[in-house]
């Protein structure tokens, strides 16, 4: 992959939130400490400044696992974000590689369940953020 060659993180986004559609199961948070499961739309789900990021490193876990590889995510962090972090780039893989990644994590998270639970990413996140820093605050106590 040419180091100039970028995914557009608008076609990711639409792609994603076309899937989510498709697998018509509802998104939520589960908070441990409040007691209670918060309902996560699906539109915000897949924006850059929302939950994407943390979708598209399970993905590229799941690409890692596969090639050792990434997808050279360029994930920054940016305080007052839904999960602290943004994603700003996507530049070490194609699109149809990440689509395929993405649909694996997202059946493997509704697999068996009425719902999708994003604390499910957790350790997907956590494991695959370490590249990129530390997990993101909003998700850390929800385990």
């Amino acid at each position: 992959m040419s180091p100039d060659h970028t995914v557009p993180i608008a076609e990711i986004s639409k792609a994603t939130l076309t899937l989510l559609r498709e697998i018509k199961k509802p998104l939520t948070i589960n908070d441990p400490a409040g007691g209670r499961d918060t309902k996560i739309p699906w539109e915000e789900a897949c924006l850059a400044e929302a939950y994407l990021p943390v979708v598209l490193l399970a993905a590229e876990a799941v690409w890692v696992d596969i090639t050792g590889t990434g997808f050279d995510l360029d994930i920054r962090e940016t305080p007052g974000t839904t999960v602290g972090y943004t994603l700003q780039g996507i530049r070490g893989a194609t699109y149809s590689v990440i689509m395929l990644c993405v649909i694996d994590v997202l059946e493997a998270l509704g697999s068996g369940q009425d719902e999708m639970v994003l604390n499910d990413l957790i350790e997907i996140w956590v494991n695959g953020h370490s590249n990129h820093g530390s997990a993101p605050g909003i998700m850390q106590g929800a385990e």
